[in-house]
């Protein structure tokens, strides 16, 4: 996210309307379970407690796997590829991103 306020706010939004999507799929409905979002932030100030609250009052498990004040896509991709090394071919990956919003 980046530290300028109106490109922090555009970012934001974006989170938003992704998770909110997410929130609605199938996969988030899928035998009433808790559907885990694990994210990490790139850039200016960590927004942890509006994306707490907004994950709650979406119904989704929110968790900050890390921050970096610099960065790119690597540094999420990792922790993807990560992941689905360590997880059964039954479980289901998604990536998102606000694209743009740091640049």
């Amino acid at each position: 996210v980046s530290s300028d306020p109106s490109i922090a706010d555009m970012a934001l939004t974006i989170v938003d309307e992704q998770l909110t999507q997410v929130s609605n799929s199938y996969a988030a409905k899928f035998k009433n379970k808790t559907l885990s979002v694990f994210y990490t932030t790139i850039g200016g100030t960590i927004h942890y407690s509006w994306m707490q609250t907004l994950c709650r009052h979406l119904g989704l498990k929110c968790q900050l796997l890390n921050h970096h004040s610099t960065g790119n896509e690597d540094k999420t991709l990792k922790h993807v590829h990560q992941f689905c090394e360590e997880h059964n071919e039954s479980t289901s990956v998604i990536y998102i991103h606000s694209k743009g919003s740091f640049h």
